[in-house]
């Protein structure tokens, strides 16, 4: 296993604040945008940069890890990015990319890609699982390349979930031992998948490139599926992220905005540019209470009252194309 360190120092005046508490705790947000990434520590309001190069394509936090995805292995801080470490779970001569991250206390969850070279063994898709806090990693399973990309993680009890571009959502009971395919004939909306996120035992699973107005909702830990048809605005053609607290689920989408139930995905509103989206064209969402934050491909909007009203927010980066937020 290849790893390096990587520390950023700053000049800087000392200036003593209390942080703001927002939703009864002190709520930070992290955006990358493809190369830099950048922190917030009131919920939004000023940013620091706090990672040159670093290229991130996921972003997931744990209490004070924080793990991000990267085109050159998984970078990990423990201190709000004021110092990194960057690895890949092995010894690799093409690039190293990390594109999906999940965890939960110290088992971290991540789906990785070793690209194929010039004269090289073709892209090979790994799933890992580290119960460390990322100081290791064990390739757990190669994944199958004819699945041809792999959109999101997600795990509960003994079961791990990632979803595929074209055959369903994929399944473990071992730790990626061994895999089984959840499609359209156990009830998924569509073999895309473009998102998957869960509430304990409550899963969503929301319809990739090409597939129109369908969420799939399991609510027995993925044992048996209901697809709900999602008929408000103009409806949607692939969903590029999704998010949810209790029974409120989010749905970005690749020209349609913003989808948004608050009863478990049986009624849903939308948001567009109309009501104060930066854009249709979403990348990714975090929601920390009634803050929900749309990274789109103009920029990071932001809603304080659960998306009735939203304001722009300058990151100090190029537009975001990842975004997490959570609680502290």
């Amino acid at each position: 296993m290849t790893s390096i360190t990587i520390f950023f120092l700053f000049a800087l005046a000392l200036v003593v604040v209390a942080k703001p508490r927002i939703n009864g705790c002190t709520e930070k947000v992290y955006v990358g945008n493809g190369v830099d990434f950048a922190i917030s520590e009131d919920a939004g309001e000023t940013w620091a940069q706090r990672g040159h190069n670093i290229y991130p394509q996921s972003i997931y936090g744990v209490n004070e890890y924080i793990y991000v995805g990267t085109n050159n292995g998984i970078a990990i801080t423990k201190n709000d990015g004021l110092s990194w470490t960057q690895t890949c779970p092995i010894i690799h001569t093409a690039p190293c990319h990390m594109f999906s991250v999940f965890g939960i206390n110290a088992r971290v969850w991540m789906i990785w890609l070793i690209e194929s070279g010039p004269n090289g063994p073709p892209n090979s898709f790994y799933f890992s699982i580290s119960d460390d806090n990322g100081e290791t990693w064990p390739v757990n399973s190669t994944l199958p390349e004819s699945n041809w990309w792999y959109s999101g993680l997600y795990a509960v009890g003994n079961k791990s979930f990632v979803g595929t571009s074209n055959n369903g959502l994929g399944m473990t009971t071992d730790n990626g031992t061994t895999w089984k395919y959840i499609t359209t004939a156990q009830g998924l909306a569509s073999d895309r998948v473009g998102a998957i996120t869960g509430v304990g035992d409550t899963l969503y699973v929301a319809a990739g490139a090409g597939d129109l107005n369908a969420i799939s909702i399991s609510e027995n830990n993925g044992n048996t599926w209901r697809i709900q048809k999602i008929t408000t605005g103009s409806g949607f053609s692939g969903a590029t992220s999704i998010a949810a607290v209790d029974d409120q689920v989010y749905v970005g989408t690749q020209g349609n905005g913003l989808f948004i139930s608050k009863n478990g995905g049986d009624l849903w509103a939308t948001k567009t540019t109309a009501d104060g989206l930066l854009s249709n064209t979403i990348q990714s969402v975090a929601v920390v209470g009634s803050n929900i934050y749309v990274a789109t491909d103009k920029g990071l909007s932001v809603s304080r009252d659960g998306g009735q009203t939203w304001a722009t927010k300058d990151t100090g980066l190029l537009p975001p194309s990842s975004v997490f937020a959570n609680c502290v």
